[in-house]
């Protein structure tokens, strides 16, 4: 994969990152070298090698389920700096970045 200025740049604005000139020049080549190692790591043959885990989901290891008490609502937004209509506001979920 190609990692140029531009890609970096869309990176970091996606990232609400904001990066000097010579933080993208110094970076460009260094996030390069990072995505050709991951090529090379990914063109290593593992066909041969065993699968060390299980992806499935043993149940029979799992605890069973304890109903507990929980908070009431009023209690779980005691602490919350921002509510509206019985939930918490997070700013950049909520509304959009300053810079979007």
């Amino acid at each position: 994969m190609k990692f140029d200025k531009e890609l970096l740049e869309h990176v970091a604005h996606l990232s609400k990152i904001k990066l000097t000139d010579k933080e993208i020049e110094e970076f460009t080549p260094q996030m390069q070298s990072i995505l050709d190692s991951a090529g090379k790591i990914a063109q290593v043959d593992t066909s041969s090698v065993k699968m060390g885990y299980s992806q499935t989901i043993d149940f029979s290891e799992l605890r069973e389920d304890i109903v507990k008490p929980s908070l009431s609502n009023q209690e779980a937004l005691a602490n919350a700096p921002f509510t509206q209509a019985g939930y918490i506001q997070v700013w950049g979920a909520t509304f959009g970045s300053e810079e979007s």
